[in-house]
């Protein structure tokens, strides 16, 4: 992985599930929600290549042979442009048969999910 990729936290299930939590808050009307978009995709893609490849486990040895979920977590953000972006990245990555063989073959997580929050920051 050639790029710096922020995951903002790391937790464990009582599973045995790893998620990676990625935050997304604020006014995206200012910038663009498009520009916003591709921002995160590559977040997310990003994310996708702690899990498949090794870099969560280098981290956290006994993640190997765990599931792991990347998680979205949005904070008045424009929700349905987000929710609807999300859901159609995250059925994009799983029916990547190449990614599901890296997974398989790698053996660092057993399976991929993703999960969407969405808020409105509590006032003050």
């Amino acid at each position: 992985m050639d790029q710096t990729v922020t995951i903002d936290l790391i937790t464990r299930r009582p599973d045995g599930a790893y998620v990676l939590v990625l935050i997304e808050e604020g006014d995206w009307v200012s910038e663009g929600v498009d520009s916003n978009l591709r921002r995160l995709q590559g977040r997310l893609y990003a994310a996708v290549d702690v899990a498949v490849d090794g870099h969560l486990v280098s981290k956290y040895p006994d993640a190997k042979g765990h599931p792991v979920i990347i998680r979205l977590h949005c904070y008045d953000v424009p929700r349905e442009p987000v929710e609807e972006f999300f859901h159609r990245f995250s059925d994009s990555i799983n029916a990547r048969a190449d990614l599901r063989a890296d997974i398989e073959r790698n053996g660092f997580a057993t399976r991929l999910d993703f999960e969407f929050k969405w808020r409105h920051r509590p006032d003050g």
